[in-house]
């Protein structure tokens, strides 16, 4: 695949540019509703999921224009190791305990939602994200088009979920197709799930 992967050298650095590129997503906004705090908080966020998910944190290039978290088929149940629970505690430190319970309720919302949409195996778009600077330059497809690819190649499907209803047709020109939408409980976030099928 021609993607660069994430070094753990380059971790700060792109958390800051997860955080810029997060500042106004909806869900995140509602994980962090202060915004004179959310920057920091994003960060912070982001520092925490790149070091547990580096490993699967594909970049466009050494310039880090953009950013895509892919979890190979079989990798979207791995757990929890000592590592994780150590930079977990980080996390707490930085952002407290109310974001950090709406962020665990989250994912094991959208996670049970994932597991009764999709079978194994596939493969899972988690974030995607691209520099503001660097935004309508084509960064996004690099991103996806080659896992696109090897998903085919391997007869895999494909999974994501946005909350940003403009992203649906974005995602729809790379073959994905609207399969569920609901609501996060006790919000006004509607989770567009969606799915590229095995070919």
């Amino acid at each position: 695949m021609n993607l660069e992967k994430l070094s753990i050298i380059q971790i700060k650095k792109a958390a800051i540019i997860f955080a810029r590129a997060m500042m106004n997503d909806d869900l995140h906004v509602f994980f962090f509703p202060d915004k004179a705090s959310r920057f920091e908080k994003l960060k912070s966020l982001y520092e925490y999921k790149l070091n547990i998910q580096y490993r699967n944190c594909f970049a466009t290039s050494v310039n880090l224009e953009g950013f895509a978290i892919w979890e190979a088929p079989g990798e979207q149940h791995n757990g929890l190791s000592l590592r994780d629970v150590l930079f977990g505690f980080k996390l707490f430190w930085h952002c407290g305990i109310s974001p950090l319970l709406k962020m665990v309720k989250y994912q094991i919302w959208a996670s049970r939602t994932r597991d009764e949409l999709m079978e194994q195996p596939y493969w899972y778009l988690d974030v995607i994200v691209v520099n503001p600077e660097h935004q309508g330059k084509g960064f996004a497809s690099q991103l996806i088009k080659p896992i696109l690819l090897e998903a085919e190649k391997n007869h895999q499907a494909v999974y994501l979920e946005t909350q940003n209803k403009k992203n649906i047709q974005i995602y729809e020109k790379y073959g994905f197709i609207l399969i569920k939408e609901i609501k996060l409980p006790r919000t006004d976030i509607i989770q567009y799930c969606m799915k590229k099928n095995v070919i």
